[in-house]
C-alpha cells in the first residue's frame, strides 16, 4: 500500500470522525425537532478530535527509575489534543450543567476504552479487551455526545417517547458500523487479545450480527411515527448503504479504503436526513 496515503489517512481520519460526530449531532436536532446549541456542538466536534487524537498516542509513566514519563506517537495528533483539550476548558463554561456531566461521562467512556497509558512499561488494560465489550463502549459513547447531549438542550425532550426511537436507532447503527469495522482488524486483535466479534466468532458471525443490528435498526424506523415519511426513507438508504459494505470481499485487502466506506456511513445517513428535512 502507498505510504504516503496512509500517512495521509492517518493524519485526518480524527477530523473526519469529529465532522461526523458534529453532523450526527445536528441530524439529531432535525429528526427529534430539538434547538442546535452552537457551544455544545462545538463540545462534542471538539472532543470527538481529542479523543481520536489521543487514541493515536502512547503515555508511558516511569516512577522511581531512571528513564522520564513521556508521549509517545505521531507529533500532529499530540498538538490537536493539546490544543482540543485547552479549548474545551472554557467552553464547557458555556454548556448546561447536564451537557457538562453527559460529556463528561462519554469522555470517561472513551477513556476507558482504550486506556493509552502504560505504567513502569506495563500496559493498563482497557474496556476493549472485555469479552465482546468494545463496540458495545463505542456505541454508548457515540449516543451519548450525539443524542443526549442536543436532546439536553430542549426543556423536555429527555422525557419523550420519540428520544427512545433515536436512541435505540443510534446505538445500533454505530454497533453496526463498529462490527463491520473491526473485520479487516481480525489478525491484530487476536494478536492484541481485543476481543471483538469476529476476532472470536469470525467474519461470519460479525456479518450476521451486524445484519440483525441493522435490521432492528430498520424496524424501529419504520415504526416511529414521530418522524415523516422523507426522514424515514433518508435512514431506510443510509441502512441500506450500510448493507452494501457487507459485501465487500477481502477487506482486509483494502484496509484503509474499506474503514473509511464504513466511516462515511455516518455522515451518508446525517446529509440525507438533513436533506430530507429542508
Amino acid at each position: 500500500m502507498n505510504s504516503n496515503k496512509s500517512s495521509a489517512s492517518e493524519q485526518f481520519s480524527p477530523l473526519f470522525i469529529a465532522g461526523c460526530a458534529a453532523l450526527m449531532y445536528v441530524e439529531t436536532c432535525k429528526v427529534g425537532n430539538y434547538a442546535i446549541d452552537r457551544p455544545a456542538l462545538a463540545a462534542v466536534f471538539i472532543g470527538a478530535l481529542l479523543a481520536y487524537s489521543v487514541s493515536k498516542l502512547r503515555i508511558h509513566f516511569h516512577f522511581g527509575s531512571g528513564n522520564p514519563s513521556l508521549v509517545t506517537g505521531p507529533k500532529h495528533h499530540l498538538i490537536t489534543a493539546v490544543i482540543c483539550a485547552a479549548s474545551l476548558f472554557p467552553l464547557a463554561t458555556f454548556l448546561e450543567f447536564s451537557q457538562a456531566l453527559w460529556l463528561t461521562a462519554a469522555a470517561a467512556c472513551s477513556f476507558m476504552y482504550m486506556i493509552p497509558v502504560s505504567v513502569q512499561q506495563s500496559k493498563i488494560g482497557s474496556w476493549r479487551s472485555i469479552f465482546l465489550l468494545k463496540n458495545i463502549m463505542l456505541s454508548l459513547v457515540w449516543t451519548i455526545a450525539t443524542v443526549m447531549v442536543p436532546a439536553e438542550a430542549t426543556f423536555g425532550a429527555m422525557s419523550t417517547q420519540p428520544l427512545l426511537f433515536i436512541v435505540i436507532r443510534r446505538f445500533l447503527f454505530i454497533y453496526c458500523l463498529a462490527t463491520l469495522y473491526d473485520i479487516p482488524d481480525t489478525s491484530d486483535d487476536k494478536q492484541g487479545n481485543v476481543k471483538t466479534v469476529p476476532a472470536i466468532f469470525g467474519k461470519k458471525s460479525a456479518l450476521v450480527l451486524a445484519a440483525g443490528a441493522l435490521l432492528v435498526f430498520s424496524i424501529f424506523t419504520l415504526a416511529d411515527s414521530y418522524i415523516p415519511a422523507l426522514t424515514t426513507l433518508a435512514l431506510l438508504l443510509s441502512a441500506a448503504f450500510a448493507g452494501c459494505i457487507m459485501f465487500i470481499k477481502n477487506p482486509s485487502r483494502y484496509r484503509d479504503s474499506y474503514k473509511l466506506v464504513v466511516d462515511s456511513a455516518m455522515a451518508l445517513q446525517a446529509l440525507l436526513v438533513l436533506l430530507a428535512s429542508a
